[in-house]
Formats: C-alpha cells, sequence, structure tokens
C-alpha cells in the first residue's frame, strides 16, 4: 500500500492472494491451515484526483476463486469517473450578489464500466481465449442526479431527478431450434442500451406551540412538531421482449439484460408518498439549583415519530403500517426508548 503522505491526489494499493488446487501439494512449508483455506482474494486499486477540480479516477482488478470447485471469478477491470457536486448555473445569468434559485441546482456525475468473468482452472489457458472472451460480461453505467433546496417561507423543499443509462456490448436473445422444437437462449452481438429516471420531492417545516402556567416550578411547556411530506415517482421501464417464446408456442416474456453486469431497469411503476411527524415536547421549570440561570429545561418526549407511506400503484392496502417510536430520559444515567407499529387494516370486531 502507498504511504498516502507520498502523493496527495494519488493512491495505489495491493493485496494478492492467489493459488490452485495444488497450491500446497509440493510445499513442504505449509500449514495445516493453508490446506484448511479453500477461498483465495485479491485486490488491486489505483485512485486519482485532480487539484482545484470535482473530477475523480479510480480502476480496481480483482479476482476470487474456490480451490475446491476450482471456480475464477475476475473483475477486469473496474473503471470509475465521477463528479463531485458543482452548480454549473452559478454566475451564469446572474452577476448579483444574490444565487437565484436555479443558481442552487447542483448536478453529480459517475459513469463506471466493469467486465467480469468467471471460469474453471481448466478453461484457464492463452489458447483458450476465443472461449474464454465469450464469458466475458462488460458494460458501462452513467449515473446523474440533479437537486435543489428552495426555501418558501418557513417551507424547505428539495427536489431531485435522477437518471441512470447502462450500455451493453452483448445482450441475450431467444432462437428457435428445428431440432428440440424449442426456443433457447442465444446471445446477441452488438451495442444496447437501456435507461431509466426517477423523480422525488420533499416538504418540511417546523411548528412551535407553546403552553404557558402560572404554577410555582412548572412554567411552561413547547411543543415542536416537524411535519415532512415526500413523493417519489418512477415511471415503467419493462425491458421484457413479449412473444410466444414458451413451451409448445405459449405466450411468454425474456429479458435481454438478464446476467448482464449491470441489469436492466426496474419494471413496475411506482409512485408513493411518505409522512412523518416527528414531536419534541419540553418543560420550563424555574430552576432551583443552578444560580448561573433562572430557569432549566426539561425534556419530557423527545423524537415522538409517527411515520408511514401510501402506495399509489398497490393493488390493496396502499397505506403501509404506521411506525411509532421515541424516548424520553428517566435520569441522567437511563433512557427510556419505545416503539411500536399500528396495521391500519387490521381490526378485532368485537359482538
Amino acid at each position: 500500500a502507498q504511504d498516502r503522505k507520498a502523493h496527495p491526489y494519488a493512491n495505489f494499493s495491493a493485496d494478492v492472494n492467489a493459488g490452485s488446487t495444488q497450491n500446497f501439494a509440493n510445499n513442504l512449508n505449509s500449514s495445516q491451515n493453508d490446506f484448511l483455506t479453500n477461498t483465495f482474494r485479491s485486490n488491486i486499486r489505483y485512485s486519482r484526483s485532480f487539484y482545484d477540480s470535482p473530477w475523480s479516477f479510480s480502476a480496481n482488478a480483482g479476482h476470487d476463486q474456490n480451490s475446491q470447485t476450482g471456480v475464477y471469478n475476475f473483475t477486469l477491470p473496474t473503471l470509475n469517473v465521477n463528479k463531485a457536486r458543482t452548480f454549473p448555473l452559478k454566475g451564469v445569468f446572474n452577476d448579483g450578489p444574490k444565487d437565484k434559485f436555479y443558481e442552487k441546482i447542483g448536478w453529480v456525475w459517475s459513469s463506471a464500466f466493469q467486465n467480469t468473468l468467471s471460469a474453471t482452472e481448466r478453461e484457464l489457458a492463452l489458447n483458450n481465449w476465443d472461449q474464454l472472451s465469450q464469458k466475458c460480461r462488460n458494460g458501462i453505467r452513467h449515473t446523474t442526479s440533479l437537486s435543489t433546496s428552495l426555501k418558501a417561507g418557513a417551507l424547505s423543499i428539495n427536489p431531485s431527478f435522477n437518471y441512470n443509462e447502462r450500455w451493453y456490448f452483448k445482450t441475450f436473445g431467444r432462437s428457435f431450434n428445428p431440432e428440440t422444437d424449442q426456443f433457447e437462449a442465444d446471445t446477441l452481438q452488438g451495442f444496447d442500451r437501456n435507461n431509466d429516471w426517477s423523480f422525488s420531492t420533499s416538504l418540511t417545516t417546523k411548528l412551535y406551540g407553546m403552553y404557558s402556567f402560572k404554577g410555582k416550578n412548572l412554567k411552561a411547556i413547547r411543543h415542536t412538531l416537524t411535519p415532512t411530506l415526500s413523493y417519489n415517482f418512477r415511471p415503467d421501464f419493462d425491458p421484457n421482449v413479449y412473444g410466444f417464446y414458451g413451451a409448445e408456442g405459449a405466450l411468454s416474456s425474456y429479458n435481454p439484460n438478464q446476467g448482464t453486469v449491470y441489469g436492466g431497469p426496474p419494471s413496475s411503476n411506482s409512485q408513493t408518498i411518505s409522512f412523518s411527524f416527528v414531536n419534541n415536547i419540553e418543560g420550563k421549570f424555574l430552576s432551583k439549583r443552578d444560580t448561573t440561570s433562572k430557569f432549566s429545561k426539561v425534556a419530557f418526549l423527545e423524537n415522538l415519530t409517527f411515520s408511514g407511506n401510501y402506495n399509489f400503484e398497490a393493488d390493496s392496502n396502499q397505506l403501509s403500517n404506521l411506525n411509532v417510536s421515541g424516548f424520553t430520559s428517566i435520569s441522567k444515567f437511563a433512557d427510556l426508548r419505545f416503539s411500536g407499529i399500528f396495521d391500519p387494516y387490521t381490526y378485532v370486531i368485537s359482538e
């Protein structure tokens, strides 16, 4: 492993542990633990960042193997390019000292390339490269998001848009085999892509309530309520190919991205609203011990939370269970914590 002080923006490390089924057969210095070790793993990593730049780069190569089964799984390589959050519209249309709402839109980007290979020990040979290359699984994934935080009086609004795209150079289809009279899996060479996106936003604020008393000790109770409402939406990106691919020509479907390194997009609609209500209740007492302050605060209930969600796409029982949790301090040395779950669709009818 390279010393972090050697270079402030680059780092290299390697941990290589490999063998074969006959790994210790001719080694007179082998121990009992060596013979009992069935798995080997390796990882080599290089990372690079740049001064005063949001971009960074990393490369990984690794493997794992089982000496009993003789199966090797290689990752050769994994390449990542990442861009930290920046504000691309800042200062573009506005020269004033105060930022406009669009200048607060942050952008994040990452791209990754991965190539994997799974093979047995007997297959690992340079003269067998043609067969090994057919077993490789590789692809490129791009992920980007736009997000911001807005203020509308006492309300905080946090919208976010996320986009994913996957590139493949090999997918899987179905071809008819006249000898078996069945459709069989077939490898399709060539470029293919799929994508999906989602949108989410949250709305939160704080509400305060004060209850005063005329008692000698308890002067007031303050209630702080923090409600949060979130909305999440992702459309249907069904990647399946439909046709008469089943047994005896029955209507069926298959996913051309099944078995690829990054898979395919989600195949169902998603639309939910989540809600939570966080309560804090504390009392204001006349202090009898603290000479520096006339009053002291005591927390009655802390983080008393009610939460749940509503799923618009569910066929039934769209409202989730309602979760309740919170805690209170009994003394300096003990807290009382509690939680519960309420099912809105379960009830008992008494006769």
